[in-house]
């Protein structure tokens, strides 16, 4: 086969056409091809980026399973020199399936965060779990933000912002800091609505923050180093309060029912 049709605006390759591109942009152009199979897949296409991939000498796509598009498509966009997130691509018949839960009640209230790859993730998770509303403190990234709209998968259009002074947010005002006066986090569980509040990567939560808190909680932590990254703290307190609110209600309905 000498010619190929390659997408919808049916582009046409000649192997010495192909080969009249730079390396970078032969990646390139299959790098493309693969992401547009990866969530459509087609035969015709398959079978002209595994030619494409011949006229370099290469073989990567060696099947049209989704993990061996994904390694492929890593491997070319590699070669381009353009930067790549293990989440260029995504397995979609997960992302799209429907919400299992409710959103629950609960303000993650963000004070100061500087990274907005953090904030991203926050995002993220707080989607992952339905945990509830956003509120930004003044300064920051917040989900208008380009790289937090990244970060986050999309999920920022599904998470709502809320835009509040914190002292008008509901109580009680959860901190997560650690702190001498913290409670372990283990020991803690969570009411069925709050403000969570989550600090600085430098500095942790504002000390003015840390004076209104109604409870102080920590992740007790085993190692040297004594914090975590803000946005891997946040997950494992996302678990916590799902098994606390969501759990707890199923099996206190379950007993009420037996």
């Amino acid at each position: 086969m000498s010619t190929l049709a390659l997408n919808q605006n049916k582009t046409m390759f000649t192997q010495k056409k192909f080969n009249t591109l730079s390396k970078q942009a032969q990646h390139k152009k299959i790098a493309e091809l693969l992401k547009e199979l990866y969530f459509e897949f087609d035969d015709e296409l398959f079978l002209s980026i595994q030619i494409l991939e011949s006229y370099m000498g290469l073989c990567w796509s060696i099947n049209g399973d989704l993990e061996s598009l994904s390694n492929s498509f890593h491997k070319h966009q590699t070669q381009t020199g353009i930067g790549i997130s293990e989440h260029s691509l995504l397995i979609k018949d997960q992302d799209f399936k429907m919400p299992s839960k409710e959103w629950l009640n609960v303000v993650i209230y963000l004070d100061h965060l500087r990274s907005a790859h953090n904030i991203g993730n926050i995002v993220r998770t707080t989607e992952a779990f339905r945990l509830g509303k956003l509120c930004f403190s003044d300064g920051m990234a917040d989900l208008s933000h380009p790289n937090v709209c990244k970060t986050s998968m999309g999920s920022h259009k599904c998470v709502e912002q809320i835009h509040s002074p914190i002292e008008d947010l509901k109580g009680p005002l959860i901190v997560i800091e650690t702190h001498q006066n913290a409670i372990p986090l283990e020991e803690f569980t969570f009411p069925k609505s709050f403000t969570l509040v989550l600090g600085n990567e430098e500095y942790g939560v504002s000390h003015s923050l840390l004076e209104k808190a109604d409870h102080i909680i920590e992740v007790p932590l085993c190692g040297q180093k004594n914090s975590l990254n803000v946005a891997a703290c946040f997950s494992i307190l996302a678990w916590k309060i799902d098994q606390d609110l969501r759990n707890s209600n199923e099996k206190i309905a379950f007993l009420t029912y037996e």
